[in-house]
C-alpha cells in the first residue's frame, strides 16, 4: 500500500486539520497540498504538507504523533525554506530536546469544543538552499492528484444518482 492508501490515525487526521488551518489564517496568497512526492515519478520522499507563498516561499511540514513516529528511520524532507515538525503537546514535551536549531515546531491542542488547532511553539531558521522548481513541480503533481481523486469521487456520485438513471 502506497502512503496515501494507508488509514490514518485519528490524530494524524486532527495534526493535518490543524496546520491546514493554521496556515490558512494567513490570507490569501498561500497555497498548500498534502503528502507532496519529492523525484521524478512517484518520488523516493514524501512531505506531509507543503506550503508556498505568493512570494514562492515553501515551508514543509513534518506530521510526527508518536515517540516511535519521531524516532523512525523514515525520510525527513525539510526542504523548505522554513521547516516544522507538527505533533502533539505531549510528544513535543517528550522530544524538544532532540529537535534541531533549525527546524520549528507547531503544536496541536484541542479546544473546548474539540476541534484541533496549532499554534506556533518554536520558530525555525531560515534554509537557504531551496529548490524551488523542483518543490514548485511536486507540489503541482501532488494537487493534481487530489483534485483526480475529488473529481473521479465526484463522477461515481453522479453516475450513482437517481436523476441520470431515471429514477428521479
Amino acid at each position: 500500500m502506497r502512503g496515501s492508501e494507508r488509514l490514518k490515525t485519528r490524530l494524524t487526521t486532527d495534526c493535518e486539520y490543524a496546520i491546514y488551518a493554521a496556515t490558512k489564517a494567513y490570507g490569501l496568497g498561500i497555497y498548500g497540498g498534502f503528502e507532496v512526492t519529492i523525484g521524478a515519478g512517484y518520488g523516493k520522499e514524501r512531505i506531509d504538507f507543503v506550503t508556498m507563498n505568493s512570494k514562492e516561499e515553501f515551508r514543509c511540514y513534518e506530521i510526527k504523533v508518536s515517540k516511535s513516529d519521531f524516532k523512525s528511520k523514515a525520510a525527513l524532507s525539510f526542504l523548505g525554506d522554513f521547516n516544522y515538525y507538527v505533533m502533539p503537546n505531549e510528544l513535543y514535551n517528550e522530544v524538544k530536546d532532540r529537535i534541531p536549531k533549525e527546524i520549528g515546531v507547531y503544536v496541536v491542542q484541542h479546544e473546548r469544543n474539540g476541534v484541533p488547532y496549532a499554534r506556533l511553539s518554536k520558530r525555525p531558521e531560515r534554509n537557504n538552499n531551496v529548490d524551488r522548481v523542483q518543490l514548485m513541480h511536486a507540489m503541482v503533481r501532488s494537487l493534481s492528484r487530489h483534485e483526480t481523486k475529488l473529481f473521479l469521487a465526484k463522477k461515481n456520485r453522479y453516475w450513482e444518482s437517481d436523476e441520470l438513471c431515471g429514477r428521479g
